[in-house]
């Protein structure tokens, strides 16, 4: 057999065609020295050639060599050896993919970490050497549309392995065992075509979740346990046979097939960022008539397609060219005008927020920042501490080794402003905002709850960066017992709670919860990892409500040469009944003196802030 070594990546027609003419004759203009070694396995000779160029650019058709020919890819000092058959005789077995990683626009972590888990220890015997080995199972998760499918494409075509897409429908049988014949039967023809790459889209559908009470027939459950096999089976062999799955809900997935030796690697693809977003739209753009993309302000584009999807983006691209195209039927030269792209991406976000409950609870960047927080500043300079330095120096606490914090409590009583104060962190740091209430967690249906939570989570590490705010958290999340202390699904809702404080560490997402009972939680969630700071929200002091009341005050009418502060803040300490004031009982104070300003055709005065503190009643009357 002949072998060709110093090749990278790429077959060597590129090279046969230059030597060659079309009717198989060779040129006699052509030099015809190859730029590689060639190694005849049978003798275990090696004919040199200039050492100088030891490898080949791959082309760009990605052809594969017959099943004669050896390609030998290098990484560093070592290098593995790998025959790339024709796979037209084996079905549903495709040749290696055009795609690669440079059309993969954004996504730079993602292919960082296949780069590393995947295609280095694919190419380098020195894995294998030390113990180490390659991955051969992979696991993306994230929502539909974030390019999951397109990605393990582009890594067929980086490694140059043979192409299979397998739907579930295709594994699934209605016959009793079919399933597990099936999934044989897909394992056996990797094999025959390999070097091949797997890729099982929807994977939960086959592999979910098993249970006695889950409805799942022992067919189904012979079925995973076959793909377990098969997984276990690729680890321990000498197969070059990658295996990529997919699933919207990481969750969903069989507990086994996570487990080590079978999807050993693990990789949220998430909702893009918008340099992403806009280079999908760009390069969706750039195969139709000319447009006026660089006419729209980018922060227009930034705001309107928070929380879409890279299919999202396409589609709006697509969508233009559609319009632009029927807009030209007179004969017109075709232009994707301003507003092709602007009704786009307003049909295209209309029909995600109808198809997609969860995407209701994310909220754009709030507009408030610390500025508009009214004293308070010795919360605004813990919060900064805590969250906000943190999470805009993260190599700053990397450096000294000093966890960042992705949990905090606030405690105090209603009205302090632990809300706004949340709202304000998520524009300080310009992170998504998605606000929930007990009420949004909690259902009537055994086990809802538990969902709710775990959606919450994934659409926050969707969303990133962003920040979840839980309000009245001590409502789902109350001291644990047996008995009639705590119903079954509120233990399952503090353990889903538990769960997601884990799975977003390391990410850039934080948690911010309030109550206004903190003795009633359950003591697992101020643990570490979860919420690490407890942060008390106090009725304001004197000096922070005069802030607050001037803030609140200032673009209203007032009459400000005439107002004793001394004696309004005395009178704003508590109301008739001895309980303190809060920051909303502040802009309560000064919306009623304005309407008795207003009712009397006049600037706010003295009398009416007295009086308008008079007629308010504190928000609070006890606190724990």
């Amino acid at each position: 057999m002949i072998g060709f070594t110093g090749i990278t990546e790429a077959p060597i027609l590129s090279w046969l065609e230059q030597i060659y003419d079309e009717s198989g004759k060779k040129s006699d203009t052509t030099d015809s020295r190859p730029p590689f070694r060639i190694t005849n396995h049978s003798t275990n000779t090696t004919e040199s050639q200039d050492d100088t160029t030891d490898s080949v650019q791959q082309p760009k058709d990605d052809t594969p060599t017959t099943s004669d020919e050896t390609v030998t890819q290098t990484e560093g000092a070592e290098h593995t050896e790998q025959s790339i058959p024709d796979p037209s005789d084996v079905q549903g077995v495709d040749r290696p993919p055009e795609r690669t990683f440079e059309d993969v626009i954004g996504l730079s972590d993602v292919k960082e970490r296949i780069k590393e888990d995947v295609l280095i220890p694919a190419r380098d015997d020195r894995f294998d050497k030390y113990g180490i080995g390659s991955v051969t199972g992979v696991l993306f998760h994230g929502p539909p549309g974030t390019g999951k499918t397109y990605v393990a494409k582009a890594t067929a075509g980086e490694l140059g392995y043979n192409y299979m897409e397998v739907d579930p429908s295709d594994i699934k049988s209605q016959y009793v065992g079919g399933g597990s014949e099936n999934v044989n039967d897909l394992f056996e023809r990797a094999k025959t075509a390999q070097p091949t790459l797997i890729f099982i889209d929807e994977i939960d559908s086959i592999a979910g979740e098993r249970s006695e009470t889950g409805g799942m027939t022992q067919s189904e459950r012979s079925m995973i346990n076959e793909l377990l096999g098969e997984l276990s089976k690729l680890n321990e062999s000498e197969d070059d046979v990658i295996v990529v799955a997919a699933t919207n809900t990481l969750d969903d997935v069989d507990t086994a097939i996570k487990r080590s030796g079978r999807f050993d690697t693990t990789i949220h693809i998430g909702a893009p960022d918008f340099e992403t977003r806009y280079g999908i739209l760009q390069s969706t753009l750039d195969d139709g008539p000319p447009n006026e993309l660089a006419n729209i302000d980018s922060d227009v584009i930034r705001s309107k397609t928070d929380g879409l999807v890279s299919s999202d983006m396409a589609e709006i691209g697509k969508s233009s060219i559609r319009k632009a195209l029927a807009a030209s039927q007179d004969g017109s030269t075709p232009v994707v005008r301003v507003e092709h792209l602007l009704e786009s991406i307003e049909e295209i976000v209309s029909k995600r927020q109808q198809d997609n409950s969860a995407a209701k609870m994310i909220q754009e960047p709030p507009e408030i920042n610390f500025n508009d927080v009214a004293g308070m500043d010795g919360l605004k300079r813990k919060l900064s501490q805590t969250i906000i330095d943190p999470a805009e120096n993260p190599e700053k606490y990397e450096q000294y080794g000093l966890d960042i914090t992705n949990g905090v409590l606030l405690y105090g009583p209603p009205g302090t402003g632990k809300t706004y104060l949340s709202k304000a962190v998520a524009g300080e740091l310009e992170f998504n905002l998605i606000s929930i209430t007990a009420s949004d967690v909690v259902s009537k249906w055994i086990g809802e709850g538990t969902q709710n939570v775990g959606e919450l989570f994934e659409t926050a590490l969707d969303n990133q960066p962003s920040i979840v705010f839980i309000d009245e958290i001590d409502a789902i999340a109350s001291q644990r017992g047996g008995g009639d202390r705590m119903h079954q699904d509120q233990k399952q809702i503090v353990n889903e709670i538990l769960t997601g404080m884990s799975e977003v560490q390391g990410e850039d997402v934080v948690v911010i919860a309030a109550t206004n009972l903190r003795s009633s939680l359950d003591d697992a969630l101020t643990r570490s990892g979860r919420f690490d700071e407890t942060i008390e929200v106090p009725p304001p002091d004197d000096e922070a409500r005069m802030e607050m009341l001037k803030y609140h005050l200032s673009d209203r009418p007032l009459v400000t040469d005439k107002i004793n502060w001394e004696k309004i803040k005395m009178l704003s300490r508590k109301d008739a009944n001895g309980h303190p004031y809060v920051a909303s009982d502040m802009k309560l104070i000064t919306e009623t003196a304005a309407r008795l300003a207003m009712n009397q055709g006049s600037k706010i005065t003295q009398d009416h802030l007295q009086q308008a503190i008079k007629d308010t009643d504190a928000s609070h009357s006890t606190y724990n």
